[in-house]
């Protein structure tokens, strides 16, 4: 049975949620070049933006090569483009601070991304398909590992809001949506409480 409270619930919180759930960094002037901010209708949102040149050269590579490209996917050309692609990836990510270099990481990995799950999709060859999948598979936990070793830069750290952490200016829009969550949601949960509270002294 589907519980409407609960949908409801979660509607709710993403409604307070969206301008900065997808920003995946406070939104503070200290991280604003690792965001895209966006203003409309008097209202803001904020995407990351590593994921969004991820997501956006991801969607834009399912397109590209499923319309020009589908009949050269090879072995060799699709593995002649991943390698020379992960070298770059890795040697920015472990090696470059610049940002506009880290965004063409992201938007590389998007595109390899786009290009493994057409030929997914497309391809006859079970083979083919097994060792992209299990391309995938090996490069999402080497990437992770990656960034374990070369963990991007906490510039909370050196903030000097850094003691009241997260009661800083980066994290208001949280701490607003949560209040405005818990005064919204708590009445629609009262009577529930109070009946396990009555189960629980009974």
């Amino acid at each position: 049975m589907i519980n409407l409270k609960y949908l409801r619930t979660k509607f709710i919180w993403f409604k307070l949620s969206y301008p900065f759930r997808w920003a995946h960094h406070p939104t503070c002037d200290i991280y604003q070049n690792q965001r895209i901010d966006i203003s409309f209708n008097n209202k803001h949102l904020s995407l990351c933006r590593g994921c969004t040149f991820l997501y956006s050269s991801t969607v834009l590579s399912m397109i590209i090569n499923f319309t020009f490209f589908q009949e050269s996917f090879s072995y060799l050309n699709y593995f002649g483009i991943l390698l020379l692609s992960l070298g770059l990836v890795f040697y920015i990510d472990s090696k470059v601070i610049n940002r506009k270099l880290k965004a063409i990481a992201r938007i590389v990995i998007g595109y390899n991304f786009g290009l493994s799950l057409i030929i997914l999709i497309t391809t006859s060859d079970n083979i083919f398909r097994f060792v992209i999948f299990s391309t995938i598979i090996i490069f999402y936990h080497g990437y992770k590992s990656l960034r374990l070793i070369y963990p991007p830069a906490n510039l909370c750290e050196t903030c000097e809001y850094q003691p009241k952490i997260p009661y800083c200016p980066g994290m208001i829009d949280k701490m607003e949506a949560n209040h405005n969550f818990d005064s919204i949601v708590l009445p629609m949960y009262k009577d529930d409480f109070n009946n396990k509270i009555k189960n629980l002294s009974n």
